[in-house]
């Protein structure tokens, strides 16, 4: 436990001016909850709202990771709620909920959060305030810097999200200790921040002494440029959008990006960084993100695989989402008329009488040539099919190819198989030679597929 003695009160001033000026409104009626670890800079940030004269409570979760460290960080922050007459939660983490092969960080801050937005709710609380400050926002860039959240060169924390401020992310720790010292306020110090075992606490103990030692006041500067950086990035996202709009389509599921007509220049030079502002627009982020604008210098068929499967077409890109209907489908004689969905695609079957002339969109089987049960199912590798009007069986991966599919068409291609698993069907393609009709005369099979993209 640390406690220090006198100082000024503009460290105090400095908090509290922060603290108002994160808030979207002055309602003297707003309810703040404050997350408090017991540390330094969330014990500050509970004294600050103290000054606001608003309702405030504190919440704290016992990780139970340290042991009795842990619990006596909890009797702390109990103990401040009291001597600050705040409302006091707590949430204890029984060790079984840990799940020791993730990250125990990861599952620390899901728990962390989702027990904060539960209090949120349940008590109506306006806002939770995290003490976030200068130091750990400049760690957070040099980890975004590092690990590559492309587009972005920094990918800073907010200082709102939803609910959740981030007051102090422009006042560095020195002032959150500043604070604490003029108010005579002792504070509690968690030993795992000294761990090298965490990268984060190696960036804190290492790397940024090392840069500040070589560059005085590296933490401002690092916000400095990210502020720097993401104007840069507004006036390209600002500059590109119209183009990404006249690019970009969403239809039957798919979204698809076509750059067929992007100015030259783009495309010779600055394709990737176009792909990057198209998937995050997608939803892309991180890693993936990253591995997804490696394509603008792949060949045609290269594909990433995240929540779904991103294609490189000649001159577009395809993202398929993942589909939980992708498994085959055993269709009976007497579940007709058949109406259901395969890798997203309405796929309906009925029986019609064989008309006296065929249409070139229908797609009609003969009765008499279906060995039942049928499967719907996807392109299985080595498959064939003796198609209307051709010599012979060819493989579908090969006629797939010479038709041209788009990359939609192949990841959502359909077959129609029979109980001997000939294949019958192929979407977007043609009917078997054997399953040809004689128009007419008799029963017919009649089928109806959602285009692919």
């Amino acid at each position: 436990m640390n406690k220090a003695g006198s100082g000024t009160s503009a460290s105090r001033t400095q908090l509290l001016k922060a603290l108002l000026a994160s808030l979207p409104s002055q309602d003297k009626s707003l309810r703040l909850l404050v997350a408090c670890s017991g540390g330094c800079d969330s014990v500050a940030l509970a004294l600050a709202a103290k000054q606001t004269g608003y309702s405030v409570a504190l919440a704290h979760v016992n990780h139970g990771l340290r042991g009795g460290e842990s619990d006596q960080d909890s009797r702390f922050v109990q103990q401040l709620a009291d001597q600050l007459g705040f409302h006091f939660h707590a949430l204890e983490i029984p060790s079984e909920k840990w799940d020791q092969k993730q990250s125990i960080q990861a599952q620390a801050r899901q728990f962390r959060y989702a027990f904060f937005e539960s209090l949120l709710n349940d008590f109506g609380y306006d806002f939770c305030l995290l003490a976030h400050h200068q130091d750990d926002q400049a760690e957070q860039l040099l980890l975004s810097f590092f690990r590559g959240n492309q587009p972005r060169l920094f990918a800073p924390m907010p200082s709102r999200r939803d609910r959740f401020l981030r007051p102090f992310l422009a006042i560095p720790k020195s002032t959150c200790i500043s604070a604490l010292r003029e108010a005579g306020q002792v504070w509690r110090e968690d030993a795992s921040n000294q761990s090298p075992e965490y990268l984060r606490n190696q960036v804190r103990l290492e790397l940024m002494p090392a840069l500040e030692a070589v560059f005085s006041s590296a933490s401002s500067h690092l916000l400095d440029r990210a502020a720097w950086y993401e104007q840069q990035l507004s006036l390209l996202e600002t500059l590109l959008d119209p183009w990404i709009e006249q690019t970009c389509r969403f239809q039957h599921g798919i979204h698809t990006c076509s750059w067929a007509g992007l100015p030259l220049s783009i495309k010779k030079d600055h394709l990737r960084t176009f792909f990057t502002l198209v998937l995050q627009r997608w939803g892309w982020h991180g890693h993936p993100l990253w591995q997804g604008a490696q394509l603008a210098t792949a060949g045609t068929g290269a594909k990433v695989e995240w929540e779904g499967t991103l294609v490189r077409g000649r001159e577009e890109i395809q993202w398929i989402p993942r589909y939980d209907d992708g498994a085959a489908k055993t269709i009976n004689q007497h579940e007709l008329p058949f109406s259901g969905f395969w890798a997203g695609r309405l796929v309906q079957m009925e029986w019609v009488t064989a008309p006296e002339t065929l249409s070139g969109g229908d797609i009609l089987l003969d009765s008499a040539a279906l060995n039942w049960p049928l499967e719907l199912s996807g392109v299985q590798k080595g498959d064939k099919m003796a198609a209307l009007g051709m010599k012979g069986a060819k493989l579908l991966s090969d006629v797939m190819i010479d038709s041209k599919y788009s990359p939609a068409q192949k990841w959502r291609a359909v077959t129609l198989r029979d109980a001997s698993g000939q294949v019958l069907w192929l979407s977007d393609f043609r009917i078997a030679e054997a399953a040809k009709i004689t128009p007419g005369r008799g029963r017919s099979l009649r089928l109806v597929i959602e285009p692919a993209d």
